[in-house]
This record gives C-alpha cells, sequence and structure tokens, in this order.
C-alpha cells in the first residue's frame, strides 16, 4: 500500500507513563500511514445520533463518527466560531495548554475496535511531544480551537469503507440502510465531482 493523496506517516511511540507518550518523529513508523481530514458535516440521522462527517482532501473519502450531543455542540460552535460567554471545556483544555507554552500539534484517530473509535492527541512542550488518549469527539474539538490538523489512520478509513460495504451487502440492500447511506454521502458532497 502506498502513499495516497493526503497520506502521512504516522508517528510511533518511543515510551511514556500516566498516559503521556513522548513519541519518535514523524515518520518512525507505529500506526501506519494516516490521512488529513477536515471537518465537513454534522448530522443528525433518524436516531437522533449525531455524526461529524471528516472528508479528506481529494473529497473521495469519508469518516462518520458519532457523538454526543455536547461535543456536536462544540465542535459545531468552533465551525461557526460561535463563542460563549464562559469557557466550556473544550475552551479550557485549550487555555491551559497554551498557558504551560504547549501546543497541539495533531489530533489522530488511531483505530476503531468493537464500534468504538480511538484517537490520539499529539501536544508538544519544550521540545517534547507526548501522545495522550482521548475520544475522538473531544480531540476533534480541541484540534479545531488549536487550528491542528486531524489526521485518521488509513487502515481505520480502509476498515470503516470495507465495514460500510458489507453491512450493504449483509442487509441485502435493504431500502431503509440504502436510503440513509445516500443521505449521509450526498450530505458529505461525496458524489459530486469535485
Amino acid at each position: 500500500m502506498g502513499l495516497g493523496p493526503g497520506a502521512v506517516p504516522a508517528l510511533g511511540p518511543i515510551g511514556g507513563v500516566g498516559g503521556r507518550t513522548p513519541v519518535a518523529p514523524r515518520g518512525a513508523g507505529g500506526q501506519g500511514m494516516l490521512v488529513e481530514m477536515v471537518v465537513h458535516a454534522i448530522a443528525v440521522d433518524q436516531g437522533e445520533q449525531y455524526i461529524i462527517v471528516l472528508r479528506d482532501a481529494t473529497h473521495t473519502r469519508a469518516l462518520p463518527i458519532v457523538v454526543g450531543a455536547v461535543e456536536a455542540r462544540a465542535i459545531d460552535n468552533e465551525l461557526r466560531r460561535r463563542r460563549p460567554p464562559r469557557p466550556q471545556t473544550h475552551d479550557l483544555l485549550r487555555d491551559i495548554v497554551m498557558s504551560i507554552e504547549a501546543q497541539v500539534r495533531a489530533v489522530i484517530i488511531t483505530e476503531l475496535r468493537d464500534q468504538t473509535y480511538y484517537a490520539l492527541v499529539e501536544i508538544e512542550r519544550h521540545g517534547e511531544t507526548y501522545q495522550i488518549d482521548s475520544r475522538p469527539s473531544d480531540a476533534i474539538a480541541l484540534a479545531l480551537r488549536c487550528r491542528a490538523p486531524i489526521y485518521v489512520s488509513q487502515d481505520v478509513v480502509e476498515d470503516t469503507t470495507a465495514a460500510a460495504e458489507e453491512a450493504a451487502r449483509s442487509a441485502g440492500s435493504s431500502p431503509e440502510i440504502d436510503e440513509r447511506f445516500q443521505q449521509i454521502i450526498a450530505d458529505a458532497g461525496l458524489n459530486d465531482a469535485e
């Protein structure tokens, strides 16, 4: 598997304690290739679950992630540049990172296991880099506030695509599933020739 558009080498752990893992420089291996993605849409499905849709630069791959209402609102507020009168949790996290002279370098969605996504927040401070375990929704909300890139493991992108195709096959092309999938694709703009 070669480098696709928007793919960059992943970061490899080199040790650490207490949820903070110093990491090796880019290209050192570890999580495989990464695909840079951006928040493309926030949707609510028929079950009233919030879905954040990430999309790659080529507009050919999307990653839907179910998130809680609070996190969806935090992401939406940042995308719309709405500022609450008092800092919210993700604003507080950004302010703490900045006050200790650190910087959020990237957010990495690393894994899909048992229908749950896993993520890391990469923080740099005084030349040391740390990866901190996070829920993807919190990591995305923080990345937006810190203007940090969002990466997704190429394996996660491929596994998600394969899982969606398998679900459609095993459902026997159920009209309800086809309609929901087509609506998510349409909302993400993936059937546009951009």
